[in-house]
Order: structure tokens, then sequence, then C-alpha cells
């Protein structure tokens, strides 16, 4: 296992870790600029781990998905300690 803390713009941009990565996920960073950001650095068997609140709709990965040829693997929902519900939507080379 190894582990990259970085940015994912910056990651995007270095060809030596085109196609390496397993598992992508992130935060603080709209679905739209992950995937964008993410799909260069995804092996043909990885997974893209998005995590976002029930306020978007889930309608809206799957759009963001197809245009990087993505699509959803799996969705699973969890509840916060307070209560706030959310999602992990799972994301696959199509």
């Amino acid at each position: 296992v190894h582990v990259v803390g970085s940015r994912a713009e910056d990651l995007a941009e270095r060809h030596d870790f085109a196609q390496r990565a397993s598992l992508i996920t992130a935060r603080a960073i709209p679905v739209e600029d992950l995937i964008a950001c993410g799909r260069p650095l995804l092996r043909p068997d990885g997974r893209i781990l998005v995590m976002q609140s029930q306020k978007m709709p889930v309608d809206a990965v799957r759009r963001a998905a197809a245009g990087a040829r993505l699509e959803t693997a799996d969705i699973r929902e969890y509840r916060l300690i307070d209560g706030e519900r959310r999602r992990i939507v799972v994301l696959e080379p199509a």
C-alpha cells in the first residue's frame, strides 16, 4: 500500500502517476473536479469514492462520471453522529 497525500490537481499533471491508483478519494472538492483530476490516475480496475451529502442528487454524480467513462458500481448511505445523512458513491471504469 502506498498512500499519497497531495492535491489531485498536482498529481493529475504527473505522468509517473498515470493509471497507477487503485483507489481515489478526496474531501472538499467538487465531484466534477475529483473525476477530472482522478480519472487519469485511475488503474483500469481502480475505484473512485465520491463522498457527498444527501443534498446532491446521485444523478449529478452519474452524469459527471459518464463523461469520463466511469459508471456507478455501488452506493452506500450512512448517517453522521449528529444524524446528517451522507452517501458514498463508488465509481469504476466503464
